[in-house]
């Protein structure tokens, strides 16, 4: 069943870890590996119109997959013909068990802090009563702030691919979220709008600390929308929130 004027919000309640320091864990063994999460999105996302995804981890196969490079793939040849609006709000880490964001060299060194709660008496398996936290939750340690930027231009290049498979596209925000960004004024964003009316588009990449995406990924975009909507991408990099 096609549901062309659909509207989802989907929230997978994933939560980043609180102690920086610790190591993300492995969802997906191999670098551009096609999960059923990304492989799912991208099917059932094609009869929608408008799609809010957050508190996820993604993968860039989530907006286009890895082996569909080959304009002649069955997959890449469709498109998403409804989807006009697309928001996804995406944990700072990666399927792959990496983080998106890093120390920013310029930040002052700070210790780790003192643990969440007592070590002595923390034992998981001794109380099940108790709502303990988990090993990477022991320490608030949120240090990381700046985009590691070859893992951005990732998501970001596959998404400009994505784009061109969607010809009603009107907005489209990706935006990281964590601990450090949400309480301590940092954010990482990126806005893609196109107004009908004055058959204008724009991108804006906003983040503090900056993060500049690749030359190559910019060209992507502004060759989508040429594509797409016949016109000029106006494009803007800074640090404004986005």
């Amino acid at each position: 069943m096609r549901c062309p004027n659909a509207e989802v919000t989907l929230s997978c309640g994933y939560e980043v870890p609180k102690d920086h320091s610790s190591i993300p864990p492995i969802l997906i063994d191999e670098r551009g590996a096609d999960d059923a999460f990304a492989r799912g999105l991208r099917t059932w996302t094609r009869q929608l119109k408008r799609l809010n995804l957050s508190d996820t981890v993604i993968a860039p196969e989530m907006f286009y997959a890895a082996a569909s490079d080959n304009d002649d793939d069955e997959e890449a040849a469709s498109e998403w013909q409804h989807l006009e609006r697309l928001e996804v709000a995406y944990a700072a880490m990666t399927p792959h068990g990496t983080w998106l964001l890093e120390r920013n060299p310029e930040d002052s060194p700070r210790s780790r802090g003192s643990p969440v709660v007592e070590l002595e008496t923390y034992d998981p398996e001794d109380d099940e009563t108790i709502e303990w936290p988990v090993p990477e939750d022991l320490y608030e340690n949120d240090f990381r702030t700046l985009p590691v930027a070859p893992e951005m231009d990732r998501i970001h290049r596959s998404a400009a691919r994505a784009a061109r498979r969607m010809p009603a596209l009107r907005y489209l925000f990706l935006g990281t979220y964590d601990v450090a960004i949400q309480w301590g004024h940092k954010y990482q964003g990126f806005l893609y709008r196109y107004d009908a009316a004055k058959g204008v588009a724009t991108a804006h990449w906003g983040s503090l600390p900056g993060y500049t995406p690749a030359e190559d990924v910019v060209e992507l975009w502004r060759k989508a929308v040429a594509e797409v909507r016949g016109c000029q991408l106006e494009v803007s990099i800074d640090e404004d929130e986005v």
